[in-house]
């Protein structure tokens, strides 16, 4: 039974729109300033230093960076591959107005600002800090586990003006997404690429180049395929391999996904053409990956990537992986309890060698590269609903012994980076 639905003549009255966002965001606030959530495990950025960029070249490391919320910068060789990067960082009162379609600012749109402070990071004199946007240029893929704005709304300016190169990999969902973006975009103009160091625009949205055409289509067929190198003489390969996954739900003990409450519910924002306001940005069939680094034919690293909590009934490797053949996992930490036993199943069937914290800081507080120092001295607090000393205590019950015992779980600050020698076990 259904225990609110707003009349239609509601719906379509701003003034009682305005009261229920203002009802919304009083919530969320108190969400934010009052949900217990255990403090952060301790941010270790010094267990593997980033040295070796020799190695890196030579395929014999494998570069990390963490970029917050779902998204992390991954080279190796000559291949470099990203995971959904979200910098605009958009505060509860921002979602809750383009969630009621308020009418003061109904379209959720990428804060442009945020995004190039965090694709081109400065120094206080302001020079570029790092080599963080020559490496976004060099980015060949970027992989969307499901089609939430927090995963998906910023790839189109990521991939206009700081990836070109890039093609995106997600659901039907988040191509039809980003289609009807690239469509809007084409026919309302689009917000200028800004500049750095007297570079050029990027060029427009679409084209060869800016892919949004891969798609997995049936989402009961696992896909699976290669990326396709900038080089093509490059000895470095990547395959992909989509498997179906699920996505945690957002509210504990109702188990409710807020977005779905918003579309069913108050039946707002259900798939309008562009997506204008959060709800639009519909779930779609979640998947996690399989990301398998080959050279000559031979399997070097094998990386897994989800960007959403999954129970225990999709912990099952597929044919051809066997347990202990995942030398990195990287696993979202957000609401990891209102689902069944995950981490802790997943980590006793695939027994990775190594894991990655994803999903873990609060991006509704918090979103910015920022320095070391600054990092140390104030670390993200963490995603509500969570308890990160469980996660961090299931996931290290089930990795290998190593000493230390934090160089195979690495608990990354948005910015930090690792590099992992392959095979450096053997």
């Amino acid at each position: 039974m259904r225990i609110l639905r707003i009349p239609k003549s509601a719906r379509d009255f701003p003034a009682a729109w305005f009261i229920v966002c203002i009802a919304l965001t009083a919530i969320g606030a108190t969400f934010v300033a009052n949900c217990s959530s255990s403090p952060p495990p301790r941010v270790d950025m010094n267990a593997l230093p980033v040295d070796g960029e020799d190695r890196i070249q030579a395929g014999e490391a494998v570069y990390l960076r963490y970029l917050g919320t779902g998204g992390v910068l991954i080279r190796w060789g000559d291949r470099t591959i990203l995971t959904a990067p979200y910098f605009s960082g958009h505060d509860t009162g921002e979602l809750c107005i383009t969630a009621t379609s308020c009418g003061f600012a109904s379209q959720l749109v990428p804060n442009l600002d945020k995004i190039h402070r965090n694709a081109v990071p400065f120094t206080g004199n302001g020079a570029v800090a790092d080599d963080l946007p020559e490496r976004l240029e060099q980015a060949e893929a970027i992989f969307v586990g499901h089609a939430h704005y927090d995963h998906l709304l910023d790839v189109p300016q990521i991939v206009r003006c700081y990836a070109p190169e890039a093609r995106v990999y997600g659901s039907t969902t988040a191509v039809d997404l980003l289609s009807e973006v690239a469509k809007d975009i084409r026919m309302r103009g689009r917000p200028a690429c800004p500049k750095r160091n007297g570079a050029v625009d990027r060029p427009a949205l679409g084209g060869a180049s800016s892919g949004f055409s891969m798609s997995f289509g049936d989402v009961e067929r696992v896909s699976s395929g290669v990326v396709p190198p900038a080089n093509p003489r490059s000895e470095f390969e990547i395959r992909y391999r989509a498997v179906l996954f699920e996505h945690a739900p957002h509210v504990p003990l109702l188990r409710v996904d807020v977005l779905d409450f918003c579309r069913e519910f108050l039946q707002v924002g259900y798939r309008r053409s562009p997506p204008k306001g959060v709800c639009d940005w519909a779930e779609g069939q979640t998947f996690a990956y399989f990301l398998d680094f080959l050279r000559g034919g031979e399997l070097q690293f094998r990386l897994y990537y989800n960007d959403a909590a999954g129970g225990k009934d999709f912990a099952q490797l597929p044919e051809g992986v066997r347990p202990g053949s995942i030398d990195l996992a990287i696993l979202t930490a957000a609401s990891f309890a209102l689902v069944d036993d995950y981490p802790g199943e997943f980590m006793r069937v695939a027994r990775p060698q190594a894991v990655f914290m994803n999903h873990w800081e609060n991006f509704l507080q918090f979103n910015q590269v920022r320095s070391a120092r600054t990092r140390a001295m104030d670390p993200p607090p963490p995603v509500l609903f969570t308890d990160l000393q469980e996660f961090h205590d299931q996931v290290q019950a089930a990795l290998p012994a190593v000493d230390p015992p934090q160089r195979n779980l690495l608990i990354p600050d948005i910015g930090a980076e690792f590099v992992l020698d392959i095979n450096a076990g053997d």
